[in-house]
């Protein structure tokens, strides 16, 4: 088949249609006008032979070549030899752009404007003709995958279909995925961006947007593992656009609705510094599982953003565990944002150990939150502690604390 386009045209569109051929030949291709096939008897089979040939028809479309009996002939015989058939609208018969004007045959095919009006898309045609050559080296067993993909309805038979693109070394059963992935079947967009990922061992970002569409896919509702697969494959990527994937699926409402553990994104999205994260650990400090909580405040506190403080501030105060409180008071301490200062030190006034049952670990909570006053270190940070001590108003066991981290810091 090489490289060779046939042009449909009528007569009156011949001038534009050489045009065609010319720009189609610049681009390395061969066109075939009717001028470059012989007349007598023998015409209507070397029109045959020529569309055999060739790889696709270019319809030049206007009032007389869609009145044409041959031209309709042309495309048709086209379609029924499963060739691709592009519309190249040189008029448009009701004079302004309207596919319904068109033979119900070719208002369904992708059209391109070379109309007065219309953005005369060279590049773009040029660029179809690429994709439809490249198309036609593809081996039968991955034109029948993507088949099987586009219009199937077993989803063994898809499952089989992916497994096999994902195994085949031919570079188009690559592309055959990346097409799939559009599939209006959230099943086969699903698992199609999911083997493409795995194909390319995350280093094709195109995969990227289609988990995250399956991520958030109410149709498909894929098992807790397969999610996880998912937000892990998006990890793997790392990239900025590919977490944001994973938070945008949580929130999306999506878990609530669906009843499903959202906790392990979260510890997903915890190793990445990018500016969405914040929110999503801010959210995760509400969380019933304190693996998370803890994660999501070592998280906001390696991040170092003051947003993070008045939710930190919320756990060192509100938390019933020991371990969360401390951790939000070294989290604090490690974003050392002056704004801190008044209610650390409110905190540490109002504390009581005197007569807690669990005053070891306590202690512990206390020395932490002096710690992160030191750490913020501003003069009104360290005269608040210097104040506590000197204060016999506040507990005795919180001021003998504070006066042993103001001796150590020294």
């Amino acid at each position: 088949m090489g490289n060779i386009f046939f042009i449909s045209v009528h007569n009156s569109g011949l001038e534009f249609a050489r045009e065609v051929k010319r720009r189609i030949t610049d681009a390395g291709f061969l066109g075939w006008l009717m001028d470059d096939i012989g007349g007598g008897d023998g015409w209507k089979a070397e029109v045959d032979n020529a569309i055999n040939e060739s790889l696709g028809v270019l319809v030049i479309v206007s009032p007389a070549s869609l009145a044409s009996h041959w031209v309709t002939y042309e495309w048709a015989y086209a379609m029924g030899r499963d060739k691709e058939v592009i519309p190249v609208i040189l008029e448009w018969p009701s004079g302004k752009a309207d596919p319904k004007s068109l033979h119900d045959k070719l208002a369904d095919r992708q059209y391109r404007d070379f109309s007065p009006n219309g953005d005369s898309p060279w590049d773009i045609l040029l660029s179809d003709l690429r994709r439809i050559r490249d198309r036609s080296d593809i081996p039968d067993q991955i034109k029948r995958a993507e088949e099987t993909l586009q219009s199937g309805h077993d989803p063994e038979q898809w499952q089989n279909a992916v497994n096999m693109l994902r195994t085949h070394p031919h570079p188009q059963a690559t592309e055959a995925l990346v097409r799939c992935m559009e599939s209006p079947v959230s099943f086969v967009s699903a698992h199609s961006a999911m083997t493409l990922a795995k194909k390319s061992k995350c280093q094709d970002k195109r995969a990227i947007p289609g988990l995250g569409r399956a991520l958030k896919s109410v149709e498909w509702l894929i098992t807790g593992s397969e999610q996880k697969e998912i937000a892990e494959l998006l990890a793997e990527y790392g990239t900025e656009d590919a977490i944001n994937s994973v938070i945008d699926a949580l929130k999306s409402g999506l878990f609530e609705e669906h009843h499903m553990d959202k906790d392990p994104f979260v510890e997903i999205i915890s190793r990445f510094d990018y500016e969405g994260v914040i929110d999503s650990m801010i959210d995760a400090l509400t969380s019933n599982h304190p693996v998370i909580v803890n994660r999501a405040t070592s998280t906001l506190g390696r991040i170092r953003d003051p947003r993070a403080l008045p939710a930190l501030h919320k756990l060192l105060v509100e938390s019933n565990l020991v371990s969360q409180r401390i951790r939000a008071a070294n989290a604090i301490g490690v974003i050392a944002n002056s704004s801190s200062v008044g209610t650390l030190v409110e905190i540490l006034r109002k504390f009581e150990l005197e007569n807690v049952r669990n005053r070891p670990k306590e202690s512990d909570v206390v020395e932490s939150i002096a710690q992160a006053l030191v750490q913020i270190g501003t003069e009104e940070a360290l005269s608040g502690l210097e104040g506590i001590v000197k204060d016999h108003s506040v507990d005795r066991f919180v001021r003998l604390i504070v006066q042993k981290v103001l001796t150590n810091r020294n």
